[in-house]
Formats: structure tokens, sequence, C-alpha cells
């Protein structure tokens, strides 16, 4: 819950508090291309490794395939299996539909997401339920399509060499980023601003992997400490950030000491649980050319959920289509 305050004799509504989370003066708020992209800074930066995640895995899903198919392939040789499969190129398609559908199924399962915090089980599950999936636009690209497939086991060999080829990615990379972590080379130096309280409530949140990648340099309680001892404190440490918990503090107070961080040319973040919210999750968005915090119950549309409803659609037609024959035939004999 947030204290309001009075200044110049009116209350401080959500008007003061766009200025406090915009990090930009009122004499600039026009400048609202600068504004939204300072905004979405951290989502970005996010975004971007996200997409250069998807797109080492469509590599690597399609190496899987080949994989598959080779290993079928030279299989009738090595294990004097009767039936041979056809050449690779008729898996052209097959290629095509993995390397775009897989990474987007993936990220749609929550793959993508703090890879330092899940066991192998949580990902291997995530992996599992995007291979489902993929059968079925697969299955429906067979029977609708005419697509030819003649091989039903190259698609299961693939499911099983790619879930393990994505494992050990994903655990080299989080192995390869803890070691970094611990020997120090991805630690910045952050400030956190706030009430105490405010302050312990946040660190509490902490796990244990992000405290690798970070290092509290010094803690200010803006209610009681004056600005000149945030500004000494971000000159002292050289500070990458400050993050604000503000979930108590005046907003007046917030946006000077942002104001402060804003001068000083260090990035001020703004924890955004100041709203307490039961299940609405916070996002930045823009409204007429201005920055918004938005707070959102359901799903934003995006191009992933198109992905899932195509999905769902396709699925919910070949499931009526095969119950529809047999009660068909009951109906009749009824």
């Amino acid at each position: 819950m947030i204290t309001p305050t009075i200044r110049d004799g009116r209350w401080l509504a959500l008007t003061d508090l766009r200025a406090a989370i915009s990090y930009l003066p009122p004499e600039i708020e026009g400048d609202h291309a600068k504004s939204c992209a300072f905004l979405s800074m951290l989502a970005r930066k996010q975004e971007l490794n996200t997409q250069i995640q998807q797109l080492i895995d469509s590599f690597l899903l399609a190496f899987s395939l080949l994989a598959a198919h080779s290993l079928r392939l030279y299989g009738t040789v090595w294990f004097n299996l009767s039936k041979t499969i056809d050449p690779f190129k008729n898996y052209s398609w097959l290629l095509i539909v993995v390397m775009l559908f897989g990474p987007i199924l993936l990220d749609l399962q929550g793959f993508y997401q703090s890879p330092l915090d899940k066991t192998r089980w949580k990902s291997f599950v995530q992996i599992m339920r995007a291979m489902i999936y993929l059968s079925i636009i697969v299955g429906a690209c067979v029977v609708f399509l005419r697509l030819p497939l003649v091989s039903r086991s190259v698609p299961l060999l693939f499911a099983v060499i790619a879930a393990a080829v994505l494992l050990g990615k994903e655990r080299i990379i989080a192995e390869r980023i803890r070691r970094r972590a611990m020997r120090g080379e991805l630690r910045e130096p952050v400030l956190l601003a706030g009430l105490r309280e405010d302050i312990a409530a946040f660190e509490q949140t902490f796990t244990p992997e992000q405290k690798l990648l970070m290092d509290v340099a010094a803690r200010i309680d803006i209610e009681k400490q004056p600005l000149s001892d945030l500004v000494e404190a971000m000159h002292r440490h050289s500070v990458a950030r400050v993050i604000f918990a503000a979930g108590h503090s005046r907003l007046n107070r917030v946006e000077e000491a942002i104001g402060a961080c804003e001068v000083e040319g260090v990035p001020a973040w703004l924890a955004t649980d100041f709203i307490r919210t039961a299940i609405a999750k916070p996002d930045f968005d823009a409204f007429a050319g201005r920055p918004m915090l938005v707070f959102r119950s359901t799903p934003d549309v995006s191009w992933t959920l198109f992905i899932k409803d195509l999905i769902d659609r396709v699925s919910a037609f070949i499931a009526l289509v095969v119950f529809a024959i047999p009660l068909a035939i009951i109906a009749l004999i009824i």
C-alpha cells in the first residue's frame, strides 16, 4: 500500500506516479520514444536472449531430425532390419515444420524462462509437452495436406534425440552462467533504495541464483536519509543501477530519488509490487505516445497465443472427425 501525500494543496494521484515510473522529469515528457525505450530495456534484453535461444534451438531440432533419419537409415544395416526408409528429401517438409514450430512451442511451455532455477525434470516435461503439440501439427499436415511420412520411427527417434540435445544445451548454458557468476564475472553492483522494511522484504524474494548475479553495494532509506547520501553512494560504489522497493514510500520522494539517478546517469529500476494484485501481472505499454504501467489478468495478444489457438482448433477438429464416424454409425444402428 502506498501512502498518499499532499503537494501544493492537492493529493498525489496516479498522474504523479507516471513521472516516477517513466524515469523522466516533466520538462522532457515530450520525448515519449526515449521514455518508452528506456522502460522496455529489460524486456528487450530478455526478448533478444530468448530469440537467440530459439534460433539456436531451431538448428538443434533440425540436427536432431537429420540424426534420427540417419540412425533409422543406417540402422537397417546395423540391426539387420527388413524394411528400409525413403531418402531424407521426402522429409524436407518435416524439417520446415520442426524448425518453424519447435521453438515456438518450447516458448509456450516456458522452456526459456529461468534456466538457472529449473530442475532437469521440469525442463524435460516442458520439452515433452512441446513434442506432443509438435506431433499434432505433423499429424495434421499428414492427414489434411497429404504430405508423405512413410517411416513412423523417424518422429519417435527425433523426439528422443531432440529432448537429449535440448536438455544438454540448457545444462551447458546454465553451468557456464553459474560458473561465471561464482567467479564474480557477472556480478554487478547495485543500490537498493526505499524503506528499510520494503528493502528487507524485497531482498527475501531473491533466489540463490539471483544473488550470484548482483552485489548489493548499499541500502538507502530514502525516507530518513537525504538524497545526498544516495548520490554519494552512487559515486562511491559506481553502481550499475539503483533498484527502488517503494511499497510504502511517498511517491514524491521516490520521484525525487529517481530524478537524482537521472542526473547522475544511473538507471533507476522501480519494483512494480507497490500495487498489490491477486491475478493481474504488471507490464509496460504505450497509450497515445505516453508510457503506461498496465496490469493484465489475461495474457496479452501475441503470435505465440495465435499458434496455440491454431493448435487447439486443429486438435478439436481432428477429435470431432475421429469421434463423429463411430457416433454416426451408432446413430444409424439405433
